[in-house]
C-alpha cells in the first residue's frame, strides 16, 4: 500500500498506482477501499482492463457473481481478444460446476486468439481433467496443424492417443515431441508407457535413463524406472535406482517404501518388511509404512513385534 501510494504521488494520472492500491486493500479485506481504487483506475483509463479484472475478482470474492460476470463481459465487448477475461470466466464457471460454460469460454478464447498456444494448452488440460480424450485428441490434431514446430502440439495429441489406447500413434507423436524438447519429463514417462504397450518394452528403460540427462524434473523418470520392473522384469535395475534415491535425504524415506514394494512383487517378504521398517526410521508417513507391512502380513508372513 505504501509503494502504491508513492506511485500515485509520482503520477496521479496513471491507473497503475490506484490498481496496486486496490490490490493491497483487497488483500486486507477492505472491500470498499479496494473497489474505490479499482474504479478510480478504470476512470483514469477506460482501456485499463487489468483494473476491471481485479474489480471482477473483488466482486466474486464478496459474492456478487452477476456483477463480476458483467464486468468481465464489459471487457470482452470492447476487446474480444482479451484472454484474461475468458480465463477468469472459465475459472468462475468451473468453480460453480458449469463445465459446459467453462468449455465454451476456453473454446471462444482459442477462436479469439488462434495463434496463442497457451490458450489451447489450457483447453487441452480441461479436456484431460474431464477425461474427454476424444476432444483432447481432436484439439491436438488441430494444434499439430496450427503449431507444427511446437512440442506441446505432439505431446497433447500423443497423450490423448495414449489414453485412448492408440499406442502406436501415441508413440510416434510423443517421439516427435521429445525430438523438439528433450526437457519435458512427462513426455519421457508417457513414451515409456507407449513402448510397453507396443512390444517395445526393451526401449523403455534406456529411454528413461537417457531422459535423466536432459529432463528438468528427473523424479518422475526415476519413479517410472522403478515401476518398470513390473513389465520388463528388471528388478535389479529398478533397485539400482532405489539405491541412488537412498543417498539423498530428501528421497530416502520414499526410496525404502519403493524398495519394499519391489520386494513384495518378487515375493521376498522378509526383505520387504525390513525395507518398510527402514522407511519408518527415515521418516516415511506412518500410514504408508503400515499399509506396506499389512500387505506383507496378508501375503502370509508373520510380522515381528
Amino acid at each position: 500500500i505504501e509503494k502504491a501510494a508513492a506511485l500515485i504521488d509520482q503520477d496521479r494520472a496513471s491507473p497503475i498506482g490506484y490498481n496496486l492500491l486496490g490490490l493491497g486493500y483487497m488483500a486486507l479485506n477492505n472491500v470498499d477501499a479496494a473497489r474505490s481504487n479499482f474504479r478510480r483506475a478504470i476512470d483514469l483509463d477506460n482501456n485499463f482492463n487489468q483494473g476491471r479484472i481485479n474489480l471482477a475478482k473483488l466482486e466474486l470474492k464478496t459474492g456478487n457473481h452477476n456483477e463480476a460476470v458483467r464486468t468481465l463481459n464489459d471487457i470482452l465487448a470492447k476487446d474480444e481478444g482479451y484472454i484474461p477475461a475468458y480465463e477468469q470466466l472459465y475459472e468462475m464457471a468451473r468453480s460453480s460446476g458449469d463445465m459446459i460454460a467453462a468449455e465454451r469460454y476456453l473454446v471462444t478464447a482459442t477462436l479469439a486468439k488462434p495463434d496463442l498456444v497457451s490458450v489451447h494448452e489450457k483447453l487441452a488440460g480441461f479436456y484431460f481433467e474431464e477425461s474427454n480424450f476424444e476432444k483432447a485428441k481432436s484439439l491436438g490434431q488441430k494444434m499439430v496443424q496450427a503449431f507444427p514446430e511446437n512440442p506441446l502440439s505432439y505431446k497433447i495429441l500423443g497423450k490423448a492417443q495414449l489414453m485412448l489406447e492408440e499406442y502406436e500413434a501415441a508413440r510416434d507423436n510423443l517421439l516427435k515431441s521429445k525430438s523438439l524438447n528433450k526437457r519435458d519429463s512427462e513426455v519421457y514417462v508417457m513414451l515409456a508407457r507407449a513402448y510397453s504397450q507396443t512390444d517395445e518394452t526393451d526401449k523403455a528403460r534406456p529411454l528413461l535413463k537417457d531422459g535423466l540427462k536432459f529432463a528438468t524434473d528427473i523424479w518422475p523418470l526415476q519413479i517410472e524406472l522403478i515401476n518398470l520392473a513390473k513389465t520388463d522384469g528388471d528388478y535389479d535395475g529398478s533397485r539400482l535406482v532405489v539405491n541412488q534415491l537412498k543417498l539423498d535425504p530428501s528421497t530416502r524415506a520414499e526410496a525404502f517404501l519403493l524398495e519394499g514394494k519391489l520386494f513384495l512383487e518378487q515375493g521376498r517378504r522378509d526383505e520387504a518388511i525390513q525395507s518398510y521398517q527402514s522407511a519408518a526410521k527415515a521418516g516415511a508417513r506412518s500410514d504408508l509404512v503400515m499399509a506396506g507391512l499389512n500387505q506383507a502380513n496378508a501375503a502370509g508372513e508373520t510380522l515381528p513385534d
